[in-house]
């Protein structure tokens, strides 16, 4: 039998800060108040109500709400098999962790074997954990170091910094460095959790190392090409049928992704549209999932329902899949193999059909989902509106979403500023 305690997050107000920041510490209880001890993370009035209250938190308020989740959890483990509670017992083992897990790469494959046992984890996050372990690698060993040297508090901003170069130069892109190096500031983030790594010495953040986020311009089709890939004239049963109806099934569908189409279930079909939660915010939204209405507008329901009659299962009970490619009972492995192939097959055949129908961009499965947000931001509806409809928990990612849309915008605005002396 093991000792069970419980522990709860408390914010010390009588030592404040010059910012006006408080101390977070965790209280451990069993019926009575057994100890405090502080776990390096300070926080204003004002956010620690947010944090503890479950509302829907920026993402910075939801890195530290995760750092503290992760002390909590290294405390319950260091409780694990004392039969009774001791206080230096306690701290010895929530402190005394072993040299070599001070190691980084060694971190990093804790947290990868932690993410396999652990139930909810996505099979998304355990392949960064993957992917990331083969870069730090083939950096140590480009710039010949000792795996075992590089401990997990000598990772500074010199050293991300040296990474991400290295990186860049292998040809990786902005957003792939982004993912690696998010995984990086996860095992850091708990090395300070266990006060490790001092707040002076943490490496992100302003003025210190920032994970990249791509800009990247892309692609976005406008009216008229959409509309000549809808009146193209094509075989019901021909691959670019099947492409083109999966594009436009997207771009109609409020930019829904393809895991999000083939998520649906007879159930989440209405007469006036979808109702669904988008797989990517179910296990992240702060304040819990948000419900998102698709509703089929009035000049293309027609269009949209002949796309679902024609691409839909046999299967009409409410809880099976609408689509036919995901099954009842599939391993979260093998739903990320469907929707990768399903993507694939879509993207393999979609420039067969804006060749046919004049286009000459370069058109993806994303294109719908961009295309979608540009074009309603091209009609004066608000990034707050955009982001609802997309399911964004952040307008940060809404407003990435815009990045070439808006440059446009400020050419065509340049371009009206030097055309004035055309207007006497």
């Amino acid at each position: 039998m093991s000792y069970k305690a419980n522990f709860i997050l408390i914010q010390d107000t009588r030592r404040v800060k010059r910012d006006n920041t408080y101390p977070l510490k965790l209280r451990l209880t069993e019926n009575r108040v057994v100890m405090y001890f502080p776990i390096n993370i300070y926080l204003t009035k004002d956010d620690f109500r947010k944090i503890t209250s479950g509302k829907r938190l920026s993402e910075e308020l939801m890195e530290i709400k995760t750092r503290i989740e992760m002390t909590q959890q290294r405390a319950q483990e260091a409780c694990k098999g004392m039969i009774r509670f001791d206080k230096e017992e306690f701290l010895k083992r929530f402190n005394g962790e072993s040299v070599k897990q001070e190691n980084v790469v060694y971190s990093i494959r804790v947290a990868f074997d932690r993410s396999k046992a652990k139930e909810g984890i996505k099979i998304a996050t355990r392949l960064c954990y993957q992917t990331s372990l083969i870069a730090i690698n083939r950096y140590l060993v480009n710039r010949k170091l000792s795996v075992d040297a590089v401990e997990i508090t000598k990772v500074n901003v010199d050293f991300l910094k040296g990474l991400h170069a290295y990186l860049l130069d292998e040809g990786l892109s902005f957003a792939t460095i982004g993912i690696y190096m998010r995984t990086f500031r996860a095992v850091i983030n708990e090395a300070m959790a266990l006060g490790k790594i001092t707040p002076q010495d943490y490496p992100f953040g302003r003025r210190k190392y920032v994970p990249p986020v791509a800009k990247s311009t892309k692609d976005v089709l406008a009216k008229n090409e959409l509309k000549a890939m809808i009146e193209l004239k094509l075989e019901p049963l021909s691959l670019e049928c099947f492409s083109r109806d999966w594009f436009l099934m997207s771009y109609l569908c409020y930019g829904m992704n393809i895991g999000d189409l083939l998520n649906l279930k007879n159930k989440n079909l209405r007469q006036g549209g979808f109702h669904f939660i988008r797989e990517k915010t179910k296990t992240t939204s702060g304040g819990g999932p948000d419900h998102i209405r698709v509703d089929f507008g009035q000049s293309w329901k027609d269009l949209i329902w002949e796309i679902i009659e024609r691409q839909r299962s046999n299967r009409t009970e409410a809880d099976e899949y609408l689509f036919p490619y995901y099954e009842s009972g599939m391993d979260e492995r093998r739903r990320m193999r469907t929707k990768l192939i399903m993507i694939r097959k879509v993207n393999q055949h979609l420039p067969k059909v804006c060749k046919l129908a004049g286009i000459t961009k370069k058109v993806s499965t994303q294109t719908a989902r961009h295309s979608f947000a540009s074009n309603l931001y091209q009609g004066d509806v608000s990034i707050a509106e955009i982001q609802q409809m997309l399911g964004h928990t952040s307008p940060r990612t809404t407003e990435n979403y815009l990045h070439s849309l808006r440059t446009d915008r400020t050419n065509k605005a340049i371009e009206n500023l030097l055309s004035l002396d055309d207007q006497k």
